[in-house]
């Protein structure tokens, strides 16, 4: 049963149109955004200390299914990061992103399959699907805000978020947090049974912990200092316990 109501084609997302580019900006680091606060005196001295204030000093190159990482294969030794923006890591170079940060650590490949602005319905259709072709190693998950959910429409996959309440579908929806939670929770069960079938450990941070210590070039994400901090949270899971001999 199960088997035949799975999806037999890579999961489209937020960011397919995008695949195979390498793009200067990205929502919501976009150029707007960039040149509104480079009038900020605060925020451009903050831009210039971190070397960001030329555009296209770093780059979003995405792959063939849209992700910014290399492209996807089949890797044992391998660990998959799920998430949202905070995993893709919108407005920062990918080497200051916490999954490259966490690769590092633990001198693994990593394949970054974080999608702006999603929620944990996208993060399920891409687990289900991509999960069981790479098996890798270990997956790490950092749960995107629950306020979120996915809707098929005629123009593709939409994120609704608790601003969009004009059907009453909506509307009942989001007047009650329970939804949103249960939503969270049947979705990350479903991830980490995925993973069981596959005998492969889920590591999952929530983003909701998340501290503002620092910013990204766009103001609106963690900076490098937070994703140290989230990396500090995921090994404190004991996942250094996975690192190469």
């Amino acid at each position: 049963m199960l088997e035949s109501l799975k999806l037999d084609y890579p999961p489209t997302h937020g960011n397919s149109r995008d695949a195979n580019k390498t793009l200067e900006w990205l929502p919501c680091d976009d150029e707007y955004y960039f040149k509104k606060n480079m009038q900020d005196p605060v925020k451009r001295k903050y831009i210039k200390s971190m070397g960001w204030e030329t555009p296209g000093c770093f780059t979003y190159k995405m792959n063939s299914q849209g992700f910014r990482t290399e492209e996807l294969e089949r890797d044992t030794e391998s660990f998959v990061a799920l998430g949202c923006s905070f995993t893709c890591g919108i407005g920062l170079p990918l080497e200051m992103v916490w999954p490259s940060l966490l690769a590092s650590r633990l001198n693994r490949r990593v394949f970054n399959l974080g999608v702006g602005g999603c929620g944990l319905d996208t993060v399920f259709r891409i687990a289900d699907y991509w999960l069981p072709i790479i098996n890798p190693k270990f997956v790490a998950l950092l749960v995107p805000p629950m306020g979120r959910i996915e809707v098929l429409d005629n123009f593709g996959w939409n994120i609704m978020h608790a601003c969009d309440i004009k059907e009453n579908f909506l509307k009942h929806w989001f007047l009650h947090d329970e939804n949103s939670k249960i939503n969270a929770r049947k979705n990350i069960l479903a991830i980490q049974y995925i993973c069981d079938t596959l005998k492969i450990p889920l590591y999952t941070v929530d983003s909701k912990f998340l501290a503002s210590t620092d910013n990204a070039r766009d103001f609106m994400h963690q900076g490098p200092q937070g994703h140290l901090d989230l990396v500090e949270m995921f090994a404190g899971q004991g996942i250094d316990d996975v690192k190469k001999p």
